[in-house]
C-alpha cells in the first residue's frame, strides 16, 4: 500500500486550505515554538551513530500549565531521553508526534472521512467534483462511497480521476515536534534547554597520506566525515564530537520512514585544523571551532589534522612460518612478507594529538609524478605518543620458502627440529626483514645461523638482512616439550 501510495503522488490534490495550515491551528492550545525564538545550539555526536543535543529557545510562560510544540526536533529522537532544564518550571507530560505529513499518512489517517472525487474528461479538459468517504486503501486500490455506492478504482489505470482532502487529519505535522506540558511557577519570558539523544547522527575520521619517494616520511590530512540522517537540520550549531567506545544499553529499533537522499557537502580541505581537542572523562572531545550548519540528509567534512612531514620506518615482516604443532615433515613455498608504514603520534611528527579511531589511506606518486593508491588500514584510538602501524599489504619482491630438515623425538612430551628457511630479495637495493614466529609450551633455541630475541614468553624475532637480489640463509634448531 505504501509503495502505491509514495509512486502515485500524481493522484494526490491537497487543497489550498491543507498547505497553509500549521501544527497551531490543529491544536489551538499548543504555543509553537519554532527555530526563530533558538538562543543557542550544541550537537555532540559519539562514534556509535548517537549524538546529544542540547537546544535553547526563549520562551514567553504563563503562571500554570502551558502547552509547548517544540518544533523541528530530531525525528530519530529518543523520547525518553528527553529532558528541559529552565527557571522555575517542571514537566508534567511530553510526547513525541512523528506522524508526519505524507501521503501515505494522509490516506491512512482519513479513512472513514469526507473527501472529494474529481474527475475530468480527457477529451474536454472539464473536471467534475462530487464528496465521496474514503472507505479503505488496499494495494493498487481505493475504495470510495459515493452516495449510496462503493466505488474502488486503480489510479495506475484511472489517471483522469483524483482525490481532494480538505482538511488536514488531527495531529498529523509537517514537522518533527515534540509536545512539552510544562508547569511554570511564574510568567516570564525566559530559556528553556530542551536536551535529548538522537540516533541517525554519525561521525568517522578518514586519514590520506601521501608517501615521499624514500617512503620514510609522508604528508598526512586528517578529516573528521558527518553524516546527518536524522530527519531535521542543525543550524548554527556548536559541534563536538566524541572519541571512545561508551556504553549502552541495548533498545529495539524502531523504524519510522524518515529516510532522505544523501548530499556531500566539503566544509573544509584547509591546511589548517578547525578542530580542538581535550580529555573528556574516559574519552577524547572534540570541538569545532566557530559554528557550523548541518543539514538534513547531509555529508560533510571538516579538516580535523594536519601534516607537512611525519617520519616513519618501512616494515617487512614474516609471521608464523613454520606450524606451531608436531610433525615429522613440512615444507612451504613462496610466501611474502606483508608490508607496512610505522610511524609515532608525537609533537616531533607535527601531529601530537589523540587521534580517533578511523581509516588510513596511503597514495604515492610514481616516476612521471602521477598519484597512485598504496593501500589502507584501519587505525585504532591512539593516545598521544603511542606508535601506529598502518598494514598496507604484501611485498612482491620479497620472499620466502623453507622446510623441516631434522625431527628427533626426544621424549614422549619433547622433540627437537631443525628448519632451514631462504629469503629472497628481488629489489636492486637491500633490505632488512623481520620474521615473527610464537613457540608454544616450553621452547628453547638451541642453535641459529642469525642471532635472534625472544620478546616474550612465546614469540620470537629475527631480524633478517637480505642484499640487493640477494637472498640469506636461516637455520635454526629448536626443543620444545609440551606440557
Amino acid at each position: 500500500m505504501k509503495k502505491y501510495l509514495i509512486h502515485s503522488v500524481r493522484i494526490l490534490v491537497i487543497s489550498l486550505l491543507v498547505l497553509t495550515l500549521t501544527s497551531s491551528q490543529s491544536n489551538a492550545q499548543e504555543k509553537v515554538i519554532s527555530t526563530d525564538s533558538r538562543t543557542d545550539l550544541t550537537v555532540s555526536i559519539y562514534n556509535d551513530n548517537l549524538a546529544l543535543i542540547k537546544d535553547t529557545r526563549n520562551i514567553l510562560l504563563t503562571k500554570g500549565i502551558n502547552k509547548i510544540s517544540f518544533l523541528d526536533v530530531s525525528g530519530s529522537i529518543i523520547p525518553e531521553s528527553a529532558l528541559v532544564n529552565g527557571s522555575k518550571l517542571s514537566v508534567a507530560e511530553q510526547n513525541f508526534n512523528y506522524d508526519l505529513l505524507t501521503s501515505a499518512n494522509l490516506f491512512a489517517k482519513a479513512i472513514g472521512e469526507k473527501v472529494i472525487v474529481r474527475d475530468t474528461n480527457p477529451a474536454t479538459g472539464d473536471a467534475y467534483e462530487k464528496e465521496a468517504v474514503l472507505l479503505n486503501t488496499l494495494y493498487n486500490d481505493i475504495v470510495l462511497r459515493i452516495g449510496d455506492k462503493i466505488e474502488t478504482f486503480n489510479p495506475n489505470l484511472n489517471k483522469n480521476r483524483n482525490i481532494i482532502f480538505t482538511s488536514l487529519p488531527k495531529n498529523l505535522r509537517t514537522r518533527p515536534t515534540l509536545v512539552l506540558t510544562l508547569n511554570s511557577g511564574e510568567e516570564k519570558e525566559r530559556p528553556v534547554e530542551l536536551s535529548y539523544l538522537s540516533s541517525n547522527l554519525s561521525w568517522k575520521a578518514d586519514y590520506v597520506a601521501e608517501l615521499n619517494s624514500k617512503e620514510d616520511a609522508f604528508s598526512l590530512v586528517g578529516l573528521v566525515t558527518l553524516t546527518n540522517n536524522s530527519g531535521v537540520a542543525y543550524e548554527n550549531t556548536n559541534l563536538q564530537l566524541i572519541a571512545g567506545n561508551i556504553n549502552r544499553a541495548y533498545q529495539p529499533v524502531v523504524h519510522r520512514n524518515m529516510k532522505a537522499e544523501m548530499g556531500m557537502d566539503m566544509l573544509a580541505n584547509s591546511a589548517k585544523p578547525a578542530v580542538s581537542t581535550e580529555n573528556f572523562a574516559e574519552y577524547y572531545l572534540y570541538t569545532l571551532n566557530g559554528k557550523t550548519t548541518i543539514e538534513s540528509a547531509q555529508t560533510k567534512q571538516v579538516t580535523l589534522l594536519s601534516s607537512d612531514k611525519v617520519s616513519s620506518r618501512k616494515e617487512f615482516k614474516f609471521s608464523e612460518l613454520i606450524p606451531n604443532y608436531e610433525t615429522s615433515s613440512y615444507e612451504f613455498k613462496k610466501i611474502n612478507p606483508s608490508y607496512s608504514l610505522t610511524f609515532k603520534n608525537d609533537d616531533n611528527s607535527g601531529l601530537g594529538m589523540a587521534l580517533p579511531a578511523g581509516v588510513f589511506r596511503t597514495y604515492k606518486s610514481d616516476s612521471k609524478g602521477k598519484m597512485l593508491f598504496v593501500g589502507e588500514d584501519n587505525i585504532r584510538h591512539t593516545a598521544k605518543n603511542d606508535e601506529v602501524t598502518i598494514n598496507l599489504g604484501s611485498a612482491f619482491d620479497i620472499s620466502a620458502s623453507g622446510k623441516l630438515m631434522e625431527y628427533k623425538k626426544i621424549a614422549t612430551k619433547e622433540s627437537e627440529a631443525t628448519y632451514k628457511i631462504i629469503f629472497k630479495n628481488a629489489k636492486k637495493e637491500k633490505v632488512n626483514v623481520l620474521y615473527h614466529q610464537n613457540f608454544y609450551n616450553e621452547w628453547t633455541i638451541i642453535s641459529e645461523s642469525i642471532k635472534s630475541k625472544k620478546d616474550s614468553q612465546s614469540l620470537n624475532i629475527w631480524s633478517i638482512p637480505i642484499a640487493a637480489e640477494g637472498e640469506t640463509i636461516l637455520e635454526f634448531k629448536v626443543n620444545t616439550k609440551s606440557r
